[in-house]
């Protein structure tokens, strides 16, 4: 049986909510960097992706960059997309390099395909970087992709 419009509305104007809730503000400005950007949804019948971007202060006049996406739409995706962009701020923290918090940020990815009703719905891809203010470098790693099983 397939869900009518209405509901499909709905769940699509819900989806859109959380999401708006869970993005970061459009610019910030720190001691380390100051950055701007803006999402644009795609338009027409496609859904509420999990795809993001952030930028976040760090220790020692750094500033953390990511750039997010995972599989699917909905709110599903957007969810999850909450929970990999409050990991990579939480790993961050600990002050890992790059791909240490893409390995870290991995490993939950794997502990969430386990625990959910369809793996399937869950994998995505992720670049890390770190701008160091004081020594005007950058550090990243390679992005990281876990596809669904």
């Amino acid at each position: 049986m397939r869900p009518r419009t209405a509901d499909l509305s709905s769940q699509h104007q819900a989806a859109v909510a959380l999401r708006r809730s869970l993005l970061p503000p459009a610019a910030t400005s720190s001691t380390a960097a100051e950055t701007a950007g803006v999402y644009l949804p795609a338009d027409g019948t496609v859904s509420v992706g999990g795809d993001w971007c952030d930028a976040f202060d760090l220790s020692s006049l750094r500033v953390g960059l990511v750039v997010g996406d995972v599989v699917r739409h909905g709110l599903a995706a957007a969810a999850t997309m909450a929970h990999l962009r409050t990991a990579v701020q939480t790993i961050a923290d600990l002050d890992l390099p790059p791909d240490e918090l893409l390995t870290r940020l991995n490993d939950l990815v794997r502990r969430i395909q386990r625990e959910a009703p369809d793996p399937d719905s869950v994998g995505g891809s992720c670049l890390f970087a770190v701008y160091d203010r004081v020594a005007r470098a950058w550090h990243w790693a390679p992005p990281a992709t876990r596809r669904p099983r």
